[in-house]
């Protein structure tokens, strides 16, 4: 990951990487990440300069200053959100979409199901969002690439499937991992579909949802193509090639 964010430095296809790594191993990135590159321009992001006093500032430097690296442990990460204005733009391009896919196609009544969620979203965003815990929010810090290390520990994500009693599969996520989902998105929308790596050894540990929402965070575009909205229909479409 390392070695990969420096080349797309280098050969100017990224201009802002951004690492996501565990409190814990912190040490051992920079202690890697100095001895594969002596002079690189690193800024680490820990609880020292993303207090409360600090954060605002460390993160215009994200936005305005240039770094060959930003590491950013994974309690900071967190912390950071999507801006209301990000998400009410999404769904109004969603809500366009879906709009003109009922004037063309004759499955109406799916495609209003889902237009009328994307309207009670819309709604609700437009309502009652609460404003970004940080000044700036995430999707206006320039991210071009975002690498994230022990990837599993964003896995639970809100499936939001009808499948009933089944070991391993459940409608309930964390708050986190959702967000994660999220800002994945973003970094895609913004950079071409691309830019993401997730790294982990146990991409798989419990179930087959863990596969589904690996590939929704790396091929969501994909996934929506191939008209898979949901947990639901994955495991009709993956059903029918077996």
């Amino acid at each position: 990951m390392i070695a990969a964010g420096m080349e797309l430095r280098r050969l100017g296809k990224s201009k802002k990487n951004l690492y996501v790594i565990p409190n814990n191993i912190m040490p051992q990135w920079i202690q890697m990440f100095k001895t594969m590159y002596p002079n690189a321009n690193l800024l680490v992001v820990d609880r020292r300069n993303f207090c409360i006093k600090k954060r605002d500032d460390t993160l215009r430097k994200i936005m305005d200053e240039d770094f060959d690296a930003i590491l950013m442990t994974y309690s900071c990460f967190d912390m950071l959100s999507l801006s209301k204005k990000y998400y009410i733009e999404f769904y109004e391009k969603q809500l366009a979409r879906l709009t003109k896919a009922k004037e063309k196609f004759s499955s109406e009544r799916a495609i209003e199901a889902k237009r009328a969620a994307a309207m009670r979203t819309l709604e609700k965003l437009q309502e009652d969002m609460s404003e970004n815990v940080c000044e700036i929010p995430f999707d206006e810090l320039g991210i071009n690439s975002l690498f994230v290390d022990e990837a599993h520990n964003y896995k639970n994500v809100s499936l939001h499937s009808g499948i009933m009693r089944v070991r391993g599969i459940s409608n309930k996520g964390s708050s986190k991992c959702d967000a994660m989902m999220d800002k994945v998105h973003c970094v895609q929308r913004q950079n071409g579909g691309g830019r993401i790596v997730m790294a982990t050894g146990t991409p798989i540990t419990n179930s087959i949802t863990d596969l589904f929402i690996m590939q929704k965070f790396l091929q969501d575009g994909e996934l929506e193509f191939l008209g898979i909205q949901n947990f639901d229909s994955w495991v009709s479409m993956f059903g029918k090639k077996v």
